[in-house]
Order: structure tokens, then C-alpha cells, then sequence
């Protein structure tokens, strides 16, 4: 760090170090592709990530790929980055809607925030905006707080935070699990249902548009289906003016999963059978596969297991050696992103051991594949994000970089 012993102002330099330390123990939680259309006709590639400071960053995958490629290996920056919530942002998704393209966040301050991508891009590409700083203000096209799924005694405690999210892309709903155990469905005018079950903080959440079914993964040991069919937003019910509630009721839930033991319960199990399941290991990543036909879980206890919803039973089991914290399905693959500095990729079968691919990040617990051209970015514990090719050539990279000596 270059600095004047004239003009040394200790203050400062203390808060300089803080911050670079901050950086360097941060945890990116969440990252999601955005493309962003041109007047020429091409679109630029983008990165969104959710970091444990509250912080948004976005990466050009132009910009990172060049630095990368380059013969000294730099790490990326990011071309935009903003204060999006007071305390870590644990989820982030897109979504196109009638009106545009809208990214949604979901933080501890127990708050979603939609963000509109063309206003952020617009933002971008201003000459006069800091871009790469964290700024301080960025106002977000919407702010729903999370409401308690219990008021009682507790009732006038801090909001839970949000910690898991997933989209009904066709109906623009969203679907956020809580800390409290509670599961929220929201439209673009507010709160539309609450789902009651979850004993502990559903900490995952994935939503199969082919059966319009929800299934939520909890620190309870469970995962639950939930049939979604009948909800809607409010402006396919004409409520839009009057701003009233939906009628519709909250979503039934259909199915009680633990997948450990291998067992379905009852959709109305007793508190005591829930409870038993309790002792089994919490649920840390969930996805349906692209028919709804199955579902992949990840455990605490290192395994992934796949459970068949057409049989409703346990397919098949695997000790992962470390926990699955994000998954991705591909066409005849898995991908299992786990608690140690490996990619995993599985056949849908999960019978053979998987390939592997070393990435840089020590703790991974976001996922994402690109759309298009299936690039895959990992990120994770000490702010870092690798961009790898569909079979694992690294050509992007993103860390802290610190001046200490």
C-alpha cells in the first residue's frame, strides 16, 4: 500500500485495511448469467454476483475471460457494484418479464428487491458513474419485506432473512424461503400466499414450470412439494387497481420427503413424525429435473440422493465426501458444487463416480450454467468466482487482491 508519511492520517489507513480484509473473507453466495441485447443486433455477456457484504457485483464475461487469458493471469473487476442490502445477499435470480429483464435479490435484512436490468445497464454504460465502486445508493425498482410465518409470542422480532428464492418464470411469481421456516410467494405488487410447515429455515427452493409443483428443502431434515397450479398473480385475477389479496388459498402441500431415511411421510405427518425426521441431516440444495419426473437433494452429511416423484421413492443414494451446497442439471448430467475447491459433474444416473474439476474457490456455494454456451461459473468462500468452459478449461477468474505486505 503506497503511501505519504506527510499527509498520514491513521484513521484512514485503519479503515483501508478493514475494508481490503472484509473483501478478502467475503462469500459470494449467489451468481446468475444476465445478456444484455445491443442496437447492433449482439447482446454483452454479463455476471451477476451476491456477496456476504450486502454487496451486487457485475462482471463483463468479455472482461474476464481477456484478463484471464492474458499472460499474467489478472483476476477480473467489475465494470458495476452497488449496496443492494444491509447484511449478506444469499440469493440472486433473473427473470424476463413483459416490461423487461429484472434481477430479484434476496438478503438477511429479510427483504427482496427487484432490480431492473436496463436501468443498471443504463448505469453501466453512463460515463460519468463509478463504475467498479461500491455505490452507496442505487435505488431498487421494488421492496417487499418478508413477512413472519408465525405472530406470536415472537412476533415483533426482526424480520427472518431470506435465504433461498426461485421463479415461476411464466407467471412472474417468486417464491422465497426464510429463515423461520416459512415459504413466501410474491408477484410484482406484493405478498400473494404463505406456506406453513417447515419447522427450521427452508434453505433451498427450486420450482418445475412442467408441473407447476414448489419443493422447498429445510434445516428440518424434509423437503415438501407443494402444488402451485392454482396461484396467480394478481393482474391475471383483475385485482391490479383494488391492490386486494389473491383469493387464492395458500398452495396445498402434497408430499413430506425425508431423504435420508429414504421415506415419504404423509402429507399431513404429525408434529411427531416431523420431529423424528429432525434427526436426520438438514437439506442444502434441491433441483427438479426438467420434467418434474425427479428430484436431486443434496444432505448435510455429504450425499446426494435421487428420488423419483413418479414411484415416490429413493432411486438412488451417494456419499459425496463433502456437502452439496448448489446444483445445476443438465441434459443427462449433474452438476454438485460442494464444501471443498471441486466442480462435480455426475451422470443422471449418479451411479458412477463423477469427473472432477478443480476450481480455485476453497468452499463453493454458488452455481450457475450459461444458457447458450453452457460455460459454468463456481463461486464461493474469499470472494471468489472461476468461469470455466462446458468441460471445465478455466478462462475467468475473479479474487480479491490485497496491497498488505
Amino acid at each position: 500500500m503506497t503511501w505519504d508519511c506527510r499527509s498520514f492520517n491513521e484513521e484512514t489507513y485503519a479503515a483501508e485495511i478493514i475494508a481490503s480484509r472484509v473483501e478478502r473473507f467475503s462469500t459470494i453466495f449467489a451468481v446468475t448469467f444476465l445478456s444484455a441485447p445491443t442496437q447492433s443486433g449482439s447482446s454483452d455477456e454479463y455476471i451477476a454476483a451476491a456477496y456476504s457484504t450486502g454487496v451486487i457485483r457485475l462482471f463483463s464475461l468479455k472482461e474476464l475471460s481477456s484478463k484471464w487469458l492474458g499472460r499474467q493471469r489478472l483476476p477480473g473487476s467489475p465494470c458495476l457494484s452497488w449496496k443492494a442490502h444491509e447484511g449478506a445477499v444469499y440469493c440472486l435470480e433473473q427473470c424476463t418479464t413483459a416490461s423487461g429483464s429484472i434481477l430479484v435479490s434476496g438478503g438477511d435484512d429479510g427483504k427482496l428487491k427487484v432490480w431492473d436490468v436496463q436501468k443498471l445497464l443504463t448505469l453501466l454504460r453512463d460515463p460519468s458513474s463509478e463504475k467498479g465502486s461500491d455505490l452507496s445508493v442505487l435505488e431498487a425498482s421494488l421492496q417487499m419485506q418478508i413477512p413472519r410465518i408465525d405472530s406470536g409470542p415472537g412476533g415483533d422480532a426482526e424480520a427472518p432473512g431470506v435465504v433461498s428464492l426461485s421463479l415461476d418464470h411464466e407467471k412472474t411469481i417468486i417464491y422465497a424461503g426464510a429463515t423461520d421456516g416459512g415459504l413466501h410467494a410474491f408477484d410484482l405488487l406484493g405478498h400473494l400466499a404463505s406456506f406453513k410447515g417447515h419447522l427450521a429455515a427452508v434453505l433451498t427452493t427450486d420450482f418445475c414450470c412442467s408441473t407447476s409443483q414448489l419443493a422447498s428443502g429445510s434445516e428440518d431434515a424434509t423437503v415438501r412439494l407443494w402444488d402451485c397450479t392454482a396461484l396467480l398473480p394478481r393482474a391475471s385475477l383483475q385485482l391490479a387497481e383494488a391492490g386486494g389479496p389473491s383469493p387464492v388459498l395458500s398452495p396445498p402441500c402434497t408430499n413430506i420427503i425425508n431423504p435420508w431415511d429414504g421415506v415419504e411421510l404423509p402429507s399431513k405427518a404429525s408434529p411427531n413424525e416431523l420431529l423424528q425426521c429432525a434427526k436426520s441431516p438438514h437439506v442444502t440444495a434441491i433441483r427438479f429435473d426438467r420434467d418434474g419426473s425427479w428430484l436431486i437433494i443434496g444432505t448435510g452429511n455429504a450425499a446426494l440422493t435421487l428420488w423419483s416423484l413418479t414411484l415416490g421413492q429413493c432411486a438412488q443414494q451417494l456419499s459425496t465426501n463433502s456437502e452439496p451446497q448448489a446444483i445445476h442439471i443438465l441434459p443427462g448430467e449433474i452438476l454438485v458444487a460442494c464444501s471443498e475447491p471441486s466442480l462435480f459433474r455426475f451422470k443422471f444416473s449418479i451411479e458412477q463416480p463423477p469427473s472432477t474439476h478443480e476450481v480455485a474457490v476453497k468452499s463453493c456455494f454458488a452455481l450457475d450454467v450459461h444458457p447458450t454456451s453452457g460455460m459454468v461459473a463456481v463461486a464461493g468462500s474469499g470472494g471468489c468466482l472461476d468461469l470455466l468452459l462446458p468441460y471445465g478449461a478455466k478462462v475467468g477468474s475473479v479474487f480479491p487482491t490485497s496491497t498488505e505486505e
